[in-house]
């Protein structure tokens, strides 16, 4: 590697790491208020919250990467042409073509990174969050219990009057369990314990000294047979919701799917899930790894400014275009998904006009003398803008 590539690696990567980290703290802090108000009470909350946020690393670093790497390339360039060192190695001979390479290169590096992340971490540790969230939230009962409230969990109303969390006893329990067409039944106990096996699993509400009575419908014609009841010493019972095993499989819709398991399951969709909306996730996430080489393309002639020129509006234009683009892909996502678009004109029209733009903007810069077009245009604004901000700030009492 050449002292040059070695100084320009450096004079981005800082930007890069500085916006990756930022991006990453933004996104998570976000959904950390969610997962607290999911763990309340909870048993080694702040372990679980942090297993929680660690499994979204691998989604929220998905939304993160291309930004940053964008922001860090559009910072690192515009040093340096803001201190004239791209004038002076242009002028020693060497282009901006060559002074492109090692970001080019460092693109491929992002972009095996964004396969590992798009293809394999992001369906992992996606059901891996669900699941965890899935085993707090039917195990949220007894932490959220309230003494002599009746809870509605599911098909089941409880009653607890005296709760020692220290111990994880109950006393005096009242349990109603609505079986629907096949009638209900009541528990009652003097006592109970519950016996946690861990956060993938429910646990059990373990009830002592007690009886249960069983109340079933009588069927047509039939008279009202009389509840059955049972004394019993000890009786074991799941305490949670009702809502199927904690554990499954994965690949439950399209976002659990690798790229390879979209591809084979082409034919095979999940249950509840169209072929439509596989081919759509699988080329949304081809074109969110394809598009990584193309931004420094972009980037780069948007980074650089006429030494006099304003610099301010080719970074707001730049990551306009970037957030346009963005919405483009999901919105062409979303169409292809209920079947009102093909995917050439949805997803692979939008990336293929961005990757001819970036590649006619960078030849502009590189190969040709010609002025940013818009900066006649801006530089016909900012006089108007100028007076009227300072008009504005002098009414508002803020000074010029």
């Amino acid at each position: 590697m050449k002292i040059a590539d070695r100084y320009i690696l450096s004079q981005v990567t800082k930007p890069l790491l500085i916006a990756i980290a930022i991006g990453l703290m933004l996104l998570l802090s976000e959904r950390l208020v969610r997962l607290l108000e999911i763990t309340l009470g909870q048993t080694e909350a702040f372990s679980l919250v942090f297993e929680m946020l660690s499994y979204l690393v691998p989604h929220y670093m998905g939304l993160a990467l291309p930004g940053a790497f964008f922001i860090g390339l559009m910072f690192g360039f515009n040093r340096l042409s803001k201190d004239g060192e791209i004038d002076a190695f242009m002028a020693s001979g060497v282009s901006l073509l060559r002074l492109a390479r090692p970001m080019l290169a460092l693109s491929l590096v992002f972009m095996m990174l964004a396969f590992l992340v798009f293809g394999y971490f992001q369906p992992y540790t996606r059901y891996a969050y669900r699941m965890l969230v899935h085993s707090v939230e039917n195990t949220s009962v007894y932490y959220l219990a309230e003494e002599g409230i009746f809870m509605h969990i599911g098909k089941r109303t409880f009653s607890l009057d005296q709760v020692s969390r220290e111990k994880q006893n109950f006393d005096h329990i009242f349990v109603f369990s609505d079986r629907g067409a096949k009638g209900h039944n009541t528990t009652t106990a003097k006592s109970g314990r519950m016996i946690e096996r861990g956060v993938y699993e429910l646990p059990v509400l373990r009830l002592s000294d007690g009886l249960i009575m069983r109340v079933k419908p009588p069927k047509k014609g039939e008279k009202a047979k009389p509840a059955e009841v049972t004394f019993y010493d000890r009786v074991d019972s799941l305490l949670g919701k009702e809502r199927g095993p904690v554990r499954r499989a994965r690949g439950k819709d399209q976002r659990e799917l690798t790229l390879f398991e979209l591809w084979q399951r082409m034919d095979t969709p999940p249950p509840k899930t169209t072929r439509e909306e596989l081919v759509a996730e699988l080329n949304d996430r081809v074109m969110r790894i394809l598009i990584i080489p193309i931004l420094p393309i972009l980037a780069i002639p948007f980074a650089l400014s006429r030494r006099r020129g304003y610099r301010s509006y080719r970074f707001a234009t730049a990551v306009v275009l970037l957030v346009v683009f963005n919405e483009v892909l999901q919105n062409g996502k979303r169409a292809v998904a209920l079947g009102n678009m093909s995917p050439l004109i949805g997803q692979w029209l939008p990336i293929t006009l961005f990757a001819a733009f970036s590649i006619w903007s960078f030849y502009r810069a590189a190969f040709t003398i010609a002025a940013p077009q818009l900066d006649p245009v801006w530089e016909r604004l900012h006089e108007p803008a100028k007076l009227f901000l300072g008009r504005a700030a002098k009414r508002l009492g803020l000074g010029r």
